[in-house]
């Protein structure tokens, strides 16, 4: 069937190519301070790379699981029809056109996101999805069927599985995005002034550092593990409830004795549950914080709001202190207290990984990882030298002089992990390239033997990393996956 969504999805790489016109994620911040802008870069970053890696986990699992390969079958069948009976204009129009499927991700988002604020108390809230949901005119709000709801839920589930929105993961891989933006172009050109919408959620069971969130829209009960709630009213002053949440974290007892509460319980604008044992004041109030921010915006605006932007303070020495907490607290929720590598490196290296796994395991290349990976390192070498300096500092330093042949010393060498045939090929290449003192000279030290096997180990670990982190669906440090190994080899013991 030539209008079918689902061939749609499977033969055109979609996920990277829908318009917006938000002030989203990265790229444009006229009026955000230089942390913010750094901050949201990163966040997008993060986010981008656990959509790689969650894209292409989704996709083999649906091809290894029949059971969910027809349940998703059912799902795009069904979803095209609710989308065209709840948005009429949408009736009859060609389901292959990039505008049909933007505004069908859009309606498919609207649903999962009011079902979740329905479901999850977990405080999340989005301004971009608030404005869809008014765009789109609430379309949760026009289902009881049932049925219908069973099918939305599946969806959220899905979703939160994975911490997107689904539907996009059905589509094709975009196995040149990530090469173009961060090897041969840069990411300004290839995504444009604003970042490709993901449409991000909290993953299932992501916890929150024990803290659960209830407001005034979406009201839970205190849950039994916490012990202390803080209620907050339109007026409060904040540093009151600071010292209060200290005070009470200071002199629990470690077993509890009934919950303390941190303000007036009836009609509160936003209640903040908390387990003392897993989180601290800091980001309770951070949490809190962003909750008020949040009730502070205009919902019925496609703006997004900063901290700082909406600050009734008279002082600005508290606005900016306001400011540096929310940001202090969103970065502790994102997960990105831990150390970063360089941006531009982390992600210069992560997009060489990824296409070297895509060649094996997509495109179905049958040479061994070693072969590719010289491959990859001289087309480096001869188009793209500077991105080589992500692997070795001084790849764009000239000799001084000539490079000894390597020999199979240490375990920790380089060479070591060589086998005595590449050994020899690396070698023959090694002179073939430098004849002669005046060759020398001319040469960059990244063309260098030792150089190159300190590339082509990195590469090969750059690899293992990305492998670790499509098996399990995520983002994941260099250190994560190490650490995982040895907890492995513990439980073998």
């Amino acid at each position: 069937m030539e209008n079918d969504l689902r061939k749609t999805l499977h033969d055109q790489e979609v996920a990277f190519h829908i318009e917006t016109n938000e002030k989203d994620e990265a790229f444009n911040f006229d009026e955000n301070t230089k942390e913010w802008k750094e901050f949201e870069t990163k966040r997008f970053y993060l986010n981008w790379w656990r959509y790689q890696y969650s894209h292409r986990h989704f996709r083999a699992e649906v091809l290894r699981n029949e059971d969910l390969a027809e349940d998703v079958d059912e799902l795009l069948i069904y979803l095209p029809c609710l989308f065209e009976g709840l948005s009429k204009q949408w009736k009859g129009a060609n389901r292959n056109s990039q505008k049909y499927l933007t505004a069908f991700f859009e309606f498919t988002n609207c649903l999962v996101y009011s079902f979740h604020k329905q479901v999850e108390n977990d405080g999340f809230c989005d301004p971009k999805y608030e404005s869809l949901v008014l765009k789109h005119g609430n379309p949760l709000e026009k289902i009881n069927n049932q049925f219908d709801i069973e099918k939305i839920e599946f969806l959220h589930d899905w979703t939160v599985e994975y911490g997107f929105l689904i539907v996009p993961l059905l589509g094709k891989t975009d196995a040149s995005a990530s090469w173009e933006a961060f090897v041969t172009k840069t990411p300004e050109k290839v995504f444009g002034k604003t970042a490709p919408c993901l449409y991000t959620y909290p993953k299932f069971n992501e916890s929150m550092g024990g803290v659960k969130i209830s407001t005034s829209q979406n009201r839970y009960e205190c849950p039994n593990d916490c012990d202390i709630a803080v209620y907050y009213h339109k007026g409060d002053v904040i540093d009151h409830l600071r010292k209060k949440v200290k005070e009470y974290f200071q002199n629990l007892p470690s077993s509890g004795r009934g919950v303390k509460s941190v303000g007036t319980k009836s009609d509160y604008d936003v209640a903040v549950y908390v387990n003392s044992n897993k989180c601290t004041p800091s980001y309770v109030m951070g949490r809190l914080e962003e909750q008020i921010l949040w009730l502070s915006a205009s919902r019925d605006s496609n703006r997004i709001w900063y901290p700082g932007c909406l600050s009734d303070e008279k002082s600005e020495k508290k606005s900016k202190s306001r400011a540096r907490r929310l940001l202090e607290g969103a970065k502790k929720a994102e997960k990105l207290t831990k150390s970063w590598a360089k941006v531009d490196s982390n992600n210069t290296r992560r997009a060489i990984a990824l296409a070297l796994w895509d060649s094996k395991n997509i495109d179905g290349n049958h040479k061994k990882l070693h072969s590719l990976i010289l491959e990859k390192i001289e087309e480096l070498r001869c188009k793209h030298p500077k991105k080589l300096s992500s692997y070795y500092t001084h790849f764009n330093t000239k000799y001084r002089k000539p490079t000894e042949p390597a020999k199979k010393t240490k375990k920790h060498d380089a060479a070591a992990r060589l086998s005595d045939q590449e050994i020899k090929q690396l070698n023959d290449e090694n002179k073939r390239n430098y004849q002669g003192e005046k060759a020398y000279r001319v040469q960059l030290m990244g063309d260098g033997f030792s150089a190159r096997l300190d590339i082509k180990k990195d590469m090969d670990d750059d690899y293992k990393l990305t492998e670790f982190c499509i098996r399990h669906g995520d983002y994941f440090l260099r250190e994560e996956r190490l650490n995982s190994r040895e907890q492995e080899k513990v439980k073998r013991k």
